[in-house]
């Protein structure tokens, strides 16, 4: 089954292909909620995009999706501050930019 990226949608043209994978993008974090709900793959959320005010909704549907989830954030997270989207994540990757993408698609499709 192929991992899921679920990108901003002004992002897409950056992201390298990768094998395994399909990339999902989202304008809003009602997109992206709605792709975890639409989905069963395993999935890499770029949480870049999601506006503040929006984060518990999203870590709500990440509980709720049934395969994992690994959060990438283009930014260093202390590792510390909390995060409900963080928590609901199977992992975190930070500050890697999108270089955090592929990892986290190798992670979840495994060997």
């Amino acid at each position: 089954m192929d991992v899921a990226l679920l990108v901003p949608a002004s992002r897409v043209a950056e992201i390298p292909a990768m094998p395994g994978t399909v990339v999902l993008p989202y304008g809003a974090a009602l997109d992206l909620i709605v792709s975890l709900r639409a989905i069963t793959n395993p999935a890499v959320i770029w949480s870049d995009g999601v506006e503040d005010d929006a984060i518990d909704a999203v870590a709500a549907a990440v509980r709720d999706h049934e395969a994992a989830c690994i959060e990438v954030r283009a930014e260093r997270w202390d590792g510390a501050s909390f995060s409900s989207l963080s928590a609901a994540c199977r992992g975190v990757i930070s500050g890697f930019g999108m270089g955090g993408l592929p990892p986290a698609a190798r992670l979840l499709r495994g060997p």
